[in-house]
């Protein structure tokens, strides 16, 4: 990809990526390199966005197409950003922001031994 556009990778972006490669790296180097790409592909995808600043721009009201259009601007980053826009009737929650999954005591039965030890056994086998 590089050698077909050259011009478009800044010369302090180098990335060598094998089998042993972690995802942390990944997820600074889409931050700062791709960011406007990787939410235009998450978006179409579906996908869980994972990446923490991009998660709390959602929880404070952005959404894919009022991040983009605000990241489009220059001087502005995921970390800079204004006040997100009211949100429209049409606009789509991003998919992390799906409802709460339930608290983590809801649905157990009263704390016992015999079923501690019951769920211990189904969780074993």
């Amino acid at each position: 990809m590089k050698a077909q556009n050259p011009g478009q990778f800044p010369p302090d972006c180098v990335y060598t990526y094998s089998a042993a490669t972690s995802n942390t790296s990944l997820h600074f180097h889409i931050k700062k390199y791709h960011l406007e790409e990787f939410l235009a592909e998450a978006e179409c995808q579906g996908w869980v966005v994972q990446i923490d600043s991009v998660r709390v721009m959602f929880s404070v009201g952005y959404n894919y197409a009022t991040l983009h259009k605000v990241l489009s601007h220059p001087n502005v980053s995921i970390h800079l950003l204004p006040p997100a826009p009211p949100p429209r009737p049409n606009d789509e929650l991003p998919a992390f922001s799906s409802p709460c999954p339930p608290p983590l005591g809801a649905g157990l039965p009263p704390f016992s031994i015999s079923t501690l030890h019951c769920y211990l056994v189904r969780f074993i086998v």
